[in-house]
């Protein structure tokens, strides 16, 4: 439960009224730091142009349709002049993450869906929103290690309040070098975080399933 405390309606920095007190000492440890946000990797919705409901692909690579599209449900194969923005992005690896996130109200939360490594030749549909893109899959890899943690998931669900996860939500979730992995230790460490609050976050924000359907231990 809540503790009841008297602090400003919205924090400094902040357009979002943060609903837990708990999580007040949590996010001013973090931005003491005063590091760039995550959000200026996170791209705005349709990051290729194409809308859910696109449906000018192939269900098989040919010589013309060969880049492999991501959409809800199977995904399938589209040519270059069909990606309507950022064609320059279909060569780099990147990290899809689903729009929507999994799960009902009942806590601990999900918050995301987990993200997919989208290697070179690739895009997507409005089904996802683009994080990167990036030089190689090492980055790629350690930027999914930095959202399947609880803490990062944790500062999303602070603005989240729909089931929708769009850029605006990564605001409070602050850059790293992803050059190496990342885990909730690491960060716990990095940014001060106590046992209380650890065991705060531990109880607002489940392990993330991953595509296999187990779950991070």
């Amino acid at each position: 439960m809540s503790k009841t405390v008297e602090r400003p309606l919205l924090e400094k920095g902040s357009e979002v009224f943060i609903r837990y007190n708990e999580a007040i000492n949590i996010l001013r440890k973090v931005q003491k730091l005063k590091e760039d946000t995550f959000a200026k990797i996170v791209s705005s919705r349709k990051p290729f142009g194409l809308s859910t409901n696109f449906n000018k692909f192939d269900k098989h690579k040919s010589y013309k349709s060969n880049i492999l599209l991501y959409r809800f449900g199977d995904n399938g194969y589209v040519s270059k002049d069909k990606v309507e923005r950022n064609q320059n992005w279909i060569k780099d690896y990147k990290v899809l993450v689903a729009k929507a996130s999994p799960g009902g109200d009942s806590y601990p939360h999900g918050v995301l869906s987990a993200p997919i490594l989208a290697p070179p030749n690739t895009c997507c549909t409005e089904t996802y929103i683009l994080i990167g893109p990036f030089n190689n899959e090492n980055q790629s890899k350690n930027v999914i290690s930095y959202l399947r943690t609880r803490f990062v998931r944790f500062l999303i669900l602070l603005i989240k309040n729909t089931q929708d996860v769009p850029k605006k939500v990564y605001y409070f979730v602050p850059s790293q070098d992803f050059n190496e992995p990342w885990t909730d230790e690491k960060l716990y460490k990095k940014y001060g975080i106590t046992k209380d609050e650890i065991e705060f976050i531990n109880s607002m924000i489940r392990p993330m399933e991953l595509n296999n359907g187990k779950e991070d231990e």
